[in-house]
């Protein structure tokens, strides 16, 4: 297959087996790196899984996968770039592009196990899920990880070449100025928010225990946004304490504005996964893009820009106390809050947009385009 060298004929196919549901992380990063190459040029076709009424089952999300990359991989045609969201199952694809002459750009956001945080079943083919990791690490033509430590364990793992491209935020739609017509009526006076996946890993036994400690202001509540598999333990809290509002999955045009209200965005995650990985949750970005603080655990990656930009409070990983201390000192001190978060915003817009991650992404994949 020739590559094409212009710009306004450069095209990328975008493999996402992940299904992109609106308020998921994978939907947010695709969509707004997607969005930003095609600002640059990019004829982008993205592939994924068919969307299907009522919960898909590991077998189903398997079958969708290969059925997926069966229509790709039938096509005559093909791209100057295959862009891959790192998938245990996208082996097929990374080999077929292989075979074509055509150059892989892998992303890696995460561990191989992060798998179990949706298929818990899988842990009897890890080694399988392992295997399938690490050799398209190797086909790959190069890799883009979100954190540094990320891109040094691929290369352990055989890479040939990785770069960093950090995830982003909506600097257009998280803003301090974001809209509450439509949650107005149900939000408490204070409060501290969390929005993501319900998952132990997020640290949300430890974020509901943080409220049982006298250090926690009693006049701040916690807003929960998202869903998941401790979305029951999340519901029976805020049944017995009138402190915690649980508004379960929203649209993101939603989540902005409860953020942007917000005293400061908890990211309470645990260390057990991500310590040696480094982890930058979009939480992250889209609480700096709000101009409010945010409240971390000390885990490389996000502890890192916290600290580089004064824009939060970093605490110990599974510690209840220190969460508590830092929503006290948030409350007790609105000058220090409103600095850190307009430090945050700043930061956001200027380095940890999605334009500005599709552009760090665009100037990598020219450059692949044209090996």
């Amino acid at each position: 297959m020739s590559v094409r060298h212009d710009r306004a004929s450069r095209t990328l196919w975008y493999l996402c087996l992940e299904l992109p549901i609106e308020g998921h992380a994978s939907h947010t990063h695709v969509t707004g790196i997607i969005k930003g190459l095609s600002a640059r040029g990019w004829r982008t076709t993205l592939w994924h899984p068919p969307s299907r009424a009522g919960v898909r089952g590991p077998a189903r999300r398997l079958l969708d996968s290969l059925t997926t990359q069966a229509r790709l991989l039938l096509r005559r045609d093909g791209p100057d770039v295959m862009y891959i969201r790192g998938h245990f199952a996208s082996l097929p694809t990374v080999v077929w592009a292989r075979l074509r002459g055509v150059p892989v750009a892998f992303e890696v956001n995460g561990p191989y196990t992060d798998v179990l945080s949706s298929w818990p079943r899988a842990r009897w083919v890890l080694p399988l899920i392992r295997a399938s990791a690490y050799l398209q690490l190797r086909l790959s033509t190069l890799v883009i990880a979100v954190t540094p430590e990320l891109c040094r364990s691929s290369s352990a793992a055989g890479a040939r070449q990785c770069h960093v491209v950090s995830n982003g935020a909506d600097v257009e739609l998280f803003t301090p100025s974001a809209s509450t017509a439509s949650t107005a009526q149900i939000l408490p006076t204070k409060f501290v928010s969390f929005a993501g996946t319900l998952a132990t890993w997020q640290g949300i036994d430890t974020l509901l225990a943080a409220m049982d400690r006298p250090t926690w202001p009693p006049d701040v509540s916690l807003v929960i946004i998202g869903d998941g598999v401790l979305t029951d333990v999340v519901r029976a809290k805020a049944e017995v304490d009138p402190r915690v509002t649980y508004l379960g999955r929203l649209p993101p045009r939603d989540v902005s504005g409860i953020v942007a209200r917000s005293l400061g965005a908890i990211a309470p995650k645990s260390a057990q996964l991500h310590a040696r990985t480094g982890v930058v949750p979009l939480k992250l970005f889209e609480a700096m893009a709000s101009g409010v603080p945010v409240v971390v655990t000390d885990l490389p990656g996000q502890a890192d820009i916290v600290s580089a930009h004064a824009c939060g409070i970093v605490i110990r990983p599974g510690d209840p106390s220190a969460i508590a201390g830092a929503v006290a000192t948030l409350a007790g001190d609105p000058e220090l809050a409103r600095q850190m978060g307009e430090r945050g915003r700043t930061a956001a817009v200027a380095e940890y947009s999605w334009d500005a991650s599709a552009g760090r992404t665009h100037e990598i994949l020219v450059g692949l385009a044209r090996d």
